[in-house]
């Protein structure tokens, strides 16, 4: 019986007369047990509102690219002036995932460009005929000759940013190809880089000489760093961003 049933397997295509009582064999083709290839999902996050594609290689690697728009503003009171920010943080990344048990857990590898800039801008009206007294960081300034003067400025950090994360990802619902992933990691910005620019004629009073003079550069910059201490200290220690980005998607 052993010798007949060897036969069978070796030369299915000979063709064969199963006698009476002879087990009958039947060879089952193998089940497609690999995992989806491609992937798109949506995302939210420290990133932003965007999204992901990706190609999983093998069990171990898989590659994505990824981007989110990010932009947010407020209004803030330096001295006696509203001052506008507004943080730009527009990116796309290309990202290496590496699966090291072939299942859910990643760690991550890449590289983001990122528009990474906060901006501030305080502006100031004068009527005509009249004086514009500015009060900020213990500083006087006056406004003339124009009717509309402005002082703003711009920090910014590197635009190519590398990455590195850990991730988690797995199924919704076993029966159909929605999964949700984690990504939790941090892009290396580099260190700030802050100018400052005036827009009108400003004046300053010298309180030693009684004397007006011309606003320098580095009195407006000082007058800046004492009022808009929060903004400055971002500026001046960020020099990593996190980043905690939950998305939901589809594999195929």
């Amino acid at each position: 019986m052993n010798r007949c049933i060897r036969l069978i397997l070796l030369t299915p295509a000979i063709g064969h007369t199963v006698a009476a009582g002879e087990p009958e064999i039947a060879i089952q083709p193998p089940e497609n047990t690999a995992a989806p290839d491609f992937s798109m999902a949506a995302s939210a996050g420290t990133l932003g509102l965007g999204g992901s594609i990706g190609y999983r290689f093998n069990p171990h690697f898989g590659i994505r690219l990824r981007g989110a728009a990010l932009s947010y503003h407020r209004t803030e009171t330096w001295g006696s002036e509203k001052t506008r920010i507004q943080l730009n943080g527009d990116n796309a990344g290309l990202m290496l995932d590496y699966y090291p048990f072939g299942g859910k857990l990643y760690f991550t590898a890449g590289l983001t460009l990122s528009e990474s800039n906060m901006r501030y801008r305080a502006q100031f009206y004068r009527k005509p005929g009249g004086d514009y007294h500015i009060h900020m960081g213990g500083f006087n300034f006056q406004l003339v000759d124009n009717t509309r003067g402005e002082i703003s400025g711009t920090c910014s950090w590197n635009k190519l940013q590398p990455y590195l994360g850990i991730g988690y990802t797995d199924l919704i619902w076993s029966d159909y190809p929605l999964y949700y992933s984690l990504d939790l990691g941090l892009n290396y910005m580099g260190s700030g880089k802050l100018r400052t620019a005036t827009h009108g004629h400003f004046i300053h009073k010298d309180p030693a000489t009684n004397q007006w003079s011309e606003v320098t550069p580095a009195q407006i910059e000082a007058a800046l760093r004492r009022e808009g201490r929060d903004f400055f200290k971002i500026a001046n220690r960020l020099h990593f961003y996190p980043v905690v980005q939950f998305s939901i998607g589809l594999q195929f």
